[in-house]
C-alpha cells in the first residue's frame, strides 16, 4: 500500500511539472508572437495554479489512502481486542 502512495504522488507531481513547463513555454512563445510581455505573467501564474492544484490532488489523494490503511489496521486491532476480551470472559 505504500508503493501505491508513493508511485500515485510520482505520477501526480511528474504531471504537474509537465503542466508547468508546457505552460510557461506557451506562455513564453504567445508572449512572443503576441509582443505582450503580460501573456508571460499571467501565463506563468496560471501554470503554477495548474501545479500547485495538481500537487495538492495527488498529496490529498496519497493522505487519504494512509489515512484509510491506517483505520482499516485500528479496526482489526479492535477486533482482536473484543475478541481476546471476549474469551476472557467466557
Amino acid at each position: 500500500m505504500a508503493k501505491r502512495m508513493k508511485t500515485i504522488r510520482i505520477i501526480f507531481l511528474t504531471f504537474a511539472f509537465i503542466v508547468l513547463i508546457v505552460g510557461l513555454f506557451f506562455s513564453y512563445l504567445i508572449a512572443q508572437l503576441e509582443d505582450a510581455p503580460g501573456v508571460v505573467i499571467l501565463g506563468s501564474a496560471v501554470s503554477l495554479f495548474g501545479f500547485a492544484i495538481l500537487w495538492g490532488l495527488g498529496e490529498l489523494i496519497a493522505a487519504t489512502m494512509h489515512n484509510s490503511e491506517m483505520l482499516m489496521e485500528l479496526k482489526d486491532t479492535l477486533e482482536y481486542e473484543q475478541e481476546n476480551d471476549d474469551h476472557e470472559e467466557s
